[in-house]
């Protein structure tokens, strides 16, 4: 049996990662729950909203706000975060006034106790 086993796990999670996904990932399958986000900007909070899930953050609550390459990131936990992709901009330079009025509005709402001791 185990020598059954060993020589057909390969083939069976072949079919399972090809057929079963496939199957249940389809066009029909995911309408309404992939589609377009809107983000929200407000003096105290940023929202995104999709066509199932909602992500709403105080300002005061954003862990922090990341710059990658192909995207721009606003953390709201350690591993969720918003993220904005440099094609959502028609040039840098309105990506740059982006991220420089959302860095704007993080920096405002931290607290004094949240920012890291001075080193004068």
């Amino acid at each position: 049996f185990a020598a059954v086993l060993t020589v057909s796990l390969p083939w069976l999670y072949g079919w399972y990662q090809g057929t079963f996904w496939r199957s249940v990932l389809t066009v029909e399958s995911l309408r309404g729950v992939i589609g377009p986000t809107t983000l929200t900007v407000g003096e105290d909070f940023v929202e995104e909203a999709g066509p199932v899930t909602t992500a709403r953050a105080e300002w005061r609550d954003v862990l922090r706000v990341d710059r990658g390459p192909a995207r721009t990131f606003i953390f709201l936990a350690p591993l969720i975060a918003i993220a904005i992709p440099v094609s959502a901009f028609p040039n840098e330079a309105a990506r740059l006034q982006f991220e420089q009025m959302i860095l704007a509005r993080f920096e405002v709402s931290r607290p004094k106790s949240q920012d890291p001791p001075s080193h004068n």
